[in-house]
């Protein structure tokens, strides 16, 4: 998955006759590569519920899946934080957002991390 072919590795592996722990690390790998951490912890779910042997580089995947989805959720509560502070609200002293009235801020006042 060096070139981003996410798709075309998930339907090779799914075509496979049999699978071993390596298939699994490789595609879960690769999902972390590409930026896919939620389907890297997935696969590593499937891959616990099929009994599939947990080796060293397993679990070095699922720390990688876990980051990138850490990074995502500190990625998600900054921009929240930039898009209040853009509305206007100031922050005080310590820190925190106190509101001082509204500011429009366009098409970006819509956007919003699930």
């Amino acid at each position: 998955m060096d070139f981003g072919l996410v798709g075309l590795a998930v339907e090779m592996f799914d075509q496979m006759p049999e699978r071993n722990c390596f298939s699994y690390n490789a595609l879960m790998a690769g999902f972390c590569r590409n930026g896919e951490g939620l389907r890297a912890l997935e696969l590593f779910m499937r891959m616990v519920e099929e009994g599939m042997e947990l080796i060293e580089f397993t679990l070095t995947s699922v720390i990688g899946a876990c980051g990138l989805l850490m990074a995502f959720h500190f990625a998600c509560l900054y921009f929240k934080r930039s898009k209040k502070i853009a509305q206007g609200q100031k922050e005080d002293s310590s820190g925190r957002l106190e509101p001082i009235g509204t500011k429009p801020i366009g098409f970006i006042t819509n956007l919003y991390c699930i």
